[in-house]
């Protein structure tokens, strides 16, 4: 790209798309702390002192980038009806299960999130600047929200007060996991041996696993908590 100043907004959404796109093709192939602003800029067909136009951080190109895949997983998500129908199971036996998997294959599906979402607590939330953060963490909210909803409509049984805290137990799971199975090619070669092998951990497979069980597990107490309660409505009736 030949660098001429922006004088429409379109021109400028145009150039911070340029900017986000560059940042985001070296991310695919690159560890987040190797790539600097002078390769985005490169990338890109601008000059350093041009891309500060647009944006003053690697850490605030990436949250935008993190923003605009969130929105596409999501959106993926909700668009989804045939699988939103199918998976209308209530309780029974697999429900959980084929949950899981939907849920991991629609994630995984975007080549950026995985291994870009952990960063948001490690990196980009505390070097971004004010205002765009303040942006992305309402858009943040809206997708929580939305998530919320995904879940509501597909696991009809799941309880109405523990769905705000779903988004945040993801972020949890997918930060823990995902750096256990980004591996380097040293890591890989100690993980040949097998006695170690209970570390060579596969991230879809080990979150869909992890998940159906989280699932389970909230099914599980819902079910003793209904339980409980019969219990204690029997024995009051018998008093």
């Amino acid at each position: 790209m030949s660098w001429k100043r922006a004088r429409s907004e379109d021109q400028k959404a145009e150039r911070i798309l340029a900017i986000q796109d560059a940042a985001g093709s070296l991310f695919l192939s690159a560890d987040y702390h190797s790539i600097g602003l002078e390769q985005i800029a490169k990338r890109a067909g601008f000059t350093r002192p041009n891309l500060y136009r647009y944006y003053r951080s690697k850490e605030e190109i990436f949250l935008a980038i993190l923003q605009r895949d969130l929105e596409s997983w999501v959106g993926e998500m909700e668009s989804d009806s045939m699988s939103a129908a199918a998976l209308k199971t209530g309780g029974e036996p697999g429900a959980s299960s084929a949950f899981a998997g939907w849920w991991v294959k629609h994630f995984t599906a975007q080549p950026r999130l995985p291994r870009l979402l952990p960063l948001m607590s490690f990196s980009l939330d505390d070097n971004a600047g004010e205002e765009l953060l303040r942006e992305f963490k309402l858009h943040l909210a809206d997708i929580s929200l939305r998530i919320a909803e995904i879940v509501r409509s597909r696991l009809p049984w799941y309880p109405a007060e523990a769905l705000a805290d779903f988004p945040t137990m993801q972020l949890a799971l997918v930060t823990g996991l995902m750096p256990m199975a980004t591996r380097s090619e040293v890591h890989n070669r100690v993980l040949e041996d097998p006695r170690l092998r209970i570390f060579a951990i596969d991230f879809e497979t080990r979150y869909r696993k992890v998940l159906e069980q989280f699932i389970l597990g909230v099914q599980c107490r819902q079910d003793a908590d209904r339980a409980a309660r019969d219990a204690g409505q029997y024995r009051d009736a018998g008093q």
